[in-house]
């Protein structure tokens, strides 16, 4: 049943493919996955990678990071 709301578990979720298509596929995907799935997908997927930001208060940055990573983001 659509509400006219995105299905979206996290507030950012960002890539890193081989191609670029791939990479806004899987950044597009990760905001509706759990981080157990994301990481299923990464494993899967040769040189993938993910950051996705937590919803927490801002105190939380305190004790854990507000960012997950999966896979080590290449080099800028």
């Amino acid at each position: 049943v659509r509400r006219g709301v995105a299905a979206s578990r996290h507030p950012a979720a960002w890539s890193y493919a081989p191609t670029a298509a791939v990479s806004d596929a899987l950044s597009t995907a990760y905001l509706g996955l759990g981080w157990r799935e994301i990481c299923a997908a990464c494993a899967a997927l040769e040189g993938c990678g993910a950051l996705v930001a937590r919803a927490q208060p801002a105190w939380m940055d305190r004790v854990r990071s507000p960012v997950r990573q999966y896979g080590a983001f290449p080099a800028v």
